[in-house]
């Protein structure tokens, strides 16, 4: 198991799971949702969403706090990363989905940061 999940028992990962199941998204409509942080380093959480392939996926996001991003999907036993970004604090962005897949928005916080926090995500597929 590597450092970033040395601070949950293995039934957390269970209930992150459950947390994070598939959303339906309707395409245009702009979705919302606050992330709770931990200020712990290594500390992560992220949102999973359903997108079919070929999909455009507009988002955006802000944190109080710096943190390490990606948007990352799994074909088969793998995982495929669309966006990875290190230490930022805001990112406004786009992909396509490649496949009809859980896609993964994924917070992680490289530093003790001494307080909890929520992130502020928002969402949508643009129709083509």
């Amino acid at each position: 198991m590597t450092t970033r999940f040395r601070f949950f028992p293995p039934r957390f990962f269970y209930f992150l799971t459950l947390l994070s199941a598939t959303s339906t998204v309707h395409a245009n409509e702009w979705q919302q949702q606050s992330v709770p942080m931990v200020g712990v380093q290594n500390y992560f959480m992220e949102r999973c969403i359903e997108f079919g392939a070929g999909k455009k996926v507009e988002f955006s996001f802000s944190s109080q706090h710096a943190v390490n991003f990606d948007v990352h999907y799994h074909p088969g036993n793998s995982i495929a990363f669309k966006i990875k970004k290190d230490n930022i604090n805001a990112l406004s962005d786009e992909f396509t989905s490649e496949a009809v897949s859980n896609y993964c928005f994924t917070w992680s916080n490289p530093a003790d940061v001494g307080s909890d926090w929520n992130i502020q995500l928002k969402y949508r597929v643009v129709t083509q």
